[in-house]
């Protein structure tokens, strides 16, 4: 999810111009009245087929509560259904264990790579058809709008919106790659969404 602009930044690849207002604005749409509903919990995907970003997030009360998050992997010698499967069997896992009220996924678009494209679409698929089987409802999100809901600028880098996921949610200390903050990112953009469905 990243994009040139020829605006200036600041170290930290957050838009200058939004930098100050930034956490205080997007923390306060994430946690808006009017979203305050009984505990919602999100299982998001950063789709992939060598690693998958996986997060579990909860709203309960306005607040944005990380319950897990991970990057699954798959070897390079197994073959891309083989992959798929591994990556099915821990998904279902996860659904098992969380206990989610809906599956959120990134829309991810390539141009130029058309097997990864097709690979990764494959992941996609494999993921909805899981949350489908278990009566979840899928939601998915452009990097647009992700970049938007959680860091406010549509062509922030991958370091903005880490850094905006870190203000915006308590996170364990360790390291993560990109896949699974994306994860983290993707529920966020989910729990602040309106449209998210409630929880019986």
């Amino acid at each position: 999810m990243q994009h040139k602009s020829s605006r200036s930044r600041s170290p930290s690849g957050v838009h200058k111009f939004s930098a100050e207002n930034l956490l205080s604005s997007h923390a306060a749409a994430l946690k808006s009245p009017r979203l305050r509903t009984a505990a919602l919990r999100v299982l998001a995907f950063d789709p992939g087929f060598e690693r998958l970003g996986v997060a579990v997030l909860e709203k309960e009360n306005g607040k944005e509560i990380l319950k897990h998050s991970e990057c699954v992997h798959t070897s390079p010698s197994l073959s891309f259904p083989e992959r798929l499967l591994e990556l099915g069997e821990a998904a279902e896992k996860l659904i098992k264990k969380f206990k989610p009220s809906a599956v959120a996924l990134e829309k991810v678009y390539f141009e130029n790579n058309a097997k990864t494209a097709m690979q990764i679409a494959g992941v996609t698929g494999m993921l909805s058809y899981i949350a489908s089987k278990n009566k979840l409802p899928v939601l998915q999100y452009t990097p647009l709008e992700v970049k938007v809901a959680v860091t406010g600028y549509g062509k922030s880098d991958k370091r903005a919106v880490g850094l905006m996921v870190s203000k915006l949610v308590v996170l364990p200390v360790r390291k993560r790659l990109d896949d699974e903050l994306d994860a983290i990112a993707i529920g966020l953009t989910c729990l602040a969404n309106s449209r998210y469905p409630h929880s019986k």
